[in-house]
């Protein structure tokens, strides 16, 4: 398999930082929470940027973590917890128009990686969302809505397997996913494999 040599943001945290984050945060949604927040600054096309509470509010991972709580007040416990540790430094407090930036104790910067095309194991339970980041791209609301319509005609499987389908073929789109998907349907396949006698196919 060919290895090639993509950029990447390499997040770096003080290790101090990191052990009071840890033994600060008692709530394993807030953790995950701030870890995502770390994860989306990473993502930016540049470096040292801020963040919105309403990127925040549309990101399909935050909005999944703390979908069965009250989302506002959950989400503003959150950066008030990663503001106390360290994380964040919020720069504008106002509720309609947070943002905020990562603290000087965190910092990401850009390095040269080699790599090769990312194979997901689609025996673990990750959902559709993060083998879709891990193996394409970082999720928009747009392909996120797209990974939900596809969840009610294709299963969780199945849309996996076409998404590790595309990143061997170096297509990362999801126009080319959604082919995959239509393609496979067309030919009675289930999960990604073709069915062995059809329904509708008698066989004598």
């Amino acid at each position: 398999m060919e290895t090639t040599v993509a950029q990447k943001n390499i997040i770096q945290i003080e290790s101090l930082v990191l052990d009071k984050l840890v033994l600060n945060t008692s709530s394993e949604q807030h953790l995950k929470c701030i870890l995502r927040i770390i994860s989306l600054f990473s993502q930016k096309p540049y470096l040292n940027v801020t963040l919105t509470a309403n990127e925040l509010r549309n990101d399909p991972i935050i909005i999944s973590l703390l979908k069965d709580s009250d989302f506002g007040k959950k989400l503003e416990e959150v950066l008030i917890c990663a503001e106390k540790n360290n994380i964040l430094t919020i720069s504008s407090k106002e509720t309609a128009n947070m943002n905020f930036s990562l603290s000087p104790s965190i910092t990401i910067t850009l390095e040269n990686i080699p790599q090769t095309p990312p194979i997901a194991d689609t025996n673990n339970q990750e959902n559709i969302f993060a083998v879709f980041e891990e193996n394409i791209s970082p999720l928009t609301p747009i392909i996120a809505e797209e990974l939900k319509k596809a969840k009610s005609e294709y299963s969780e499987s199945m849309i996996k397997k076409a998404i590790i389908e595309s990143a061997k073929n170096n297509a990362r789109s999801w126009r080319y996913i959604s082919r995959i998907l239509e393609r496979w349907q067309g030919e009675g396949q289930k999960d990604g494999r073709t069915q062995r006698y059809p329904a509708r196919t008698k066989r004598y």
